[in-house]
């Protein structure tokens, strides 16, 4: 089985094409000489050529687009990561790909879960544009591949972390290192994350399997914690001692939010839980790699020595 990877030098698709033989980088032309047997493409829109590159190919997995915190304008996000992409599967199909997974993101589904934690069939609450455009993608991909007879599986991973892993993780983890004291001993939050080894692990499960077609997974390290707890395992991996005290929940968020970090205070307090049965039974899968495991391959690569 021949797997095309685009966004293959991003921080998940670095992992992904570290798994297997089987799979082939997808590139822009700007990132040549990363990978020795790459192929490339000079930009990602409704005109790229991908007949050149999808020749035997039997799965795509589509990594390749713009993330939530790019500077770039509202129409250039629908190009590249609506349009761009359903020109893809339709190249794809012509090309007669098999299957073509998609990773969207959790934010589909919201910024929390509140008690019931989200499962495939949740209703969809995106809670910004890049989450809009997201749930606007799967839909138009989900006709776009019914029409076309092309296999479609999508994933939304929560928060992932790993060595080179931007966002609210490395700003977790800067704190951990230099800083020591955080305001979590009262957050009793419930939280899924995924690590980067246990994703791409689980994409190409999304790749191979006969039981992945025509659904939608949310996968994560079936380790559901608390802010508080994940923070704590991030200073065991790390080999750090820090302080954990208590402040209340609500004081905290206001405090946040005062400093115009809403965004962050959702991101840390509120719970965001993920229904573990769908992808342990539902596609037969076990996290190769614990929550404890994964922090300390993290911390371990020279990325952080």
């Amino acid at each position: 089985m021949k797997i095309l990877v685009t966004g293959a030098n991003g921080f998940i698709g670095r992992q992904v094409v570290n798994q297997s033989n089987e799979l082939i980088p997808a590139l822009r032309t700007k990132h040549k000489g990363l990978f020795a047997d790459a192929v490339y493409y000079d930009e990602l829109g409704t005109l790229t050529d991908w007949s050149h590159l999808l020749t035997g190919i039997d799965v795509i997995i589509h990594l390749a687009g713009v993330t939530h915190n790019s500077p770039i304008t509202f129409e250039e996000l629908q190009k590249v990561n609506i349009r761009a992409t359903i020109h893809l599967a339709k190249e794809a199909a012509i090309a007669g790909v098999r299957r073509f997974v998609f990773v969207s993101s959790i934010g589909v589904n919201g910024n929390s879960s509140l008690d019931i934690s989200f499962t495939p069939d949740s209703i969809p609450k995106p809670h910004n544009i890049y989450s809009e455009l997201k749930l606007a993608t799967e839909k138009e991909l989900s006709d776009t591949c019914v029409a076309l007879a092309l296999e479609l599986v999508i994933v939304r991973p929560p928060l992932v972390y790993g060595p080179k892993a931007l966002g609210n993780f490395a700003l977790l983890t800067k704190w951990i290192k230099y800083v020591g004291v955080l305001p979590f001993g009262n957050v009793h939050n419930k939280k899924d994350f995924i690590s980067v080894f246990n994703l791409a692990d689980f994409l190409l499960v999304c790749a191979r399997s006969s039981l992945a077609s025509g659904k939608v997974f949310l996968p994560s390290d079936c380790d559901t914690v608390s802010i508080r707890e994940f923070s704590n395992e991030i200073a065991y991996a790390m080999r750090k001692r820090i302080i954990n005290f208590s402040l209340n929940p609500r004081l905290l968020s206001c405090l946040l939010i005062a400093v115009g970090k809403k965004s962050l205070s959702d991101q840390l307090l509120q719970s965001l839980s993920l229904d573990h049965p769908h992808v342990l039974s539902g596609l037969d899968w076990i996290p190769p790699y614990t929550l404890r495991v994964s922090l300390r391959m993290t911390f371990d690569t020279p990325t952080f020595t």
